[in-house]
């Protein structure tokens, strides 16, 4: 019965330390998604100001104005701007 008892104790030491392991990181992560949420959308926001900006410089006249229009988009296309502000956050 001692012997049983041990095996249980030792059992629960272990098991402890396991989800404390486990939990840790977890914790972690958890505590720094409301951050996360509040980046990206931040970064949302950007991204509409960004294409309203853009679609008023691709009506301009002057050359100057029209090549930064099409720069931003170029930079939209190569980084895949529209895939990341399709996401839900």
């Amino acid at each position: 019965m001692l012997i049983q008892s041990e095996k249980m104790a030792s059992i629960g030491t272990l098991t402890s330390s396991v989800a404390h392991k486990i939990n840790n990181p977890i914790d972690y992560i958890y505590g720094n998604l409301k951050t996360l949420e509040s980046y990206a959308k931040k970064f949302k926001n950007f991204c509409s100001f960004v294409q309203k900006i853009i679609d008023d410089y691709s009506k301009a006249k002057d050359d100057k104005t029209r090549e930064l229009s099409e720069k931003l988009i170029k930079f939209k296309k190569e980084n895949n701007v529209e895939f990341c502000n399709e996401r839900t956050w």
